[in-house]
């Protein structure tokens, strides 16, 4: 009987269960270089994990969100070290950051102007770059219809202040393989970060950056985008992101989970 129990309780330690895999491909272009990032997607029922590291590196980073318990575990791989954010916490750091923020602000008004751009130097080195809190948006359809890695998809168009500053190439969920499986959980993310996103767009500045509306358009579009591209005020492409691939197949429960051996640091 104990043999029998050991088996079993180790078979389910290393349960893998049936899920879906996304392959994304990732090219930021640099005034000097090129940035190619390789995308992997995992879905197990209310979980997703996201790994993503540029191709000549190796993985930089991974992000684990739960949508039955609203949190999100962001994975360092190179200080072996994760982080636990739940909506909670995410407000806590948001007031911590704003009321700093407005601090530092005050502070910077009793500077000579001399010494103001130096300070500011400082205080983009605490907390980023903070930029201006985004426009509007506008949400429209796009041109017509192309084809991505064999999946055809509709063309949209994201404006701000009139201007086209992203494109997405959207496929119905049912061409994705498993989509009708990883819609739920894609889209309870694309919620919780649009949430993050306002949390941290404060006193009229976006302290994530311009880049963080990225789910943003999942509450727009009935469909999985299969391409994005991202424009700068000339129209030239930034950013980019393509579907490659998605397959159904067994996930490793422990995916899911911060890897062994690594450090929790706590937010206070």
């Amino acid at each position: 009987m104990r043999l029998i129990l050991t088996i079993v309780l180790f078979g389910c330690g290393q349960l893998a269960m049936a899920g879906t895999v996304i392959r994304m491909a990732a090219e930021e272009r640099l005034p000097d270089r090129t940035i190619n990032t390789d995308l992997v997607i995992y879905v197990d029922g209310d979980s997703l994990r996201l790994d993503a590291g540029e191709s000549s590196q190796g993985d930089e980073g991974s992000l684990i969100y739960r949508s039955d318990s609203q949190e999100l575990i962001a994975i360092d791989h190179t200080t072996r070290e994760y982080v636990v954010l739940d909506r909670g916490s995410i407000m806590a750091m948001a007031d911590q950051v704003s009321s700093a923020l407005r601090e530092a602000e005050m502070a910077l008004e009793q500077l000579p102007p001399e010494q103001q751009e130096f300070a500011r130097q400082m205080l983009r080195q605490q907390f980023g770059e903070v930029t201006e809190a985004p426009a509007p948006r506008d949400f429209r359809k796009g041109a017509g219809e192309e084809s991505v890695a064999g999946l055809s998809c509709e063309t949209y168009d994201i404006l701000e202040q009139g201007a086209r500053s992203r494109e997405l190439c959207v496929a119905d969920w049912s061409q994705v393989t498993g989509g009708d499986d990883i819609r739920p959980v894609i889209e309870s993310m694309a919620g919780f970060f649009e949430d993050m996103r306002s949390a941290f767009s404060r006193d009229g500045f976006d302290l994530m950056g311009p880049r963080s509306d990225v789910f943003s358009h999942m509450r727009d579009i009935e469909g999985f985008p299969v391409r994005s591209a991202d424009f700068d005020d000339t129209g030239g492409v930034t950013n980019e992101m393509r579907f490659k691939s998605s397959e159904i197949r067994d996930i490793d429960a422990s995916l899911m989970r911060p890897p062994a051996g690594y450090r929790e640091q706590v937010i206070r």
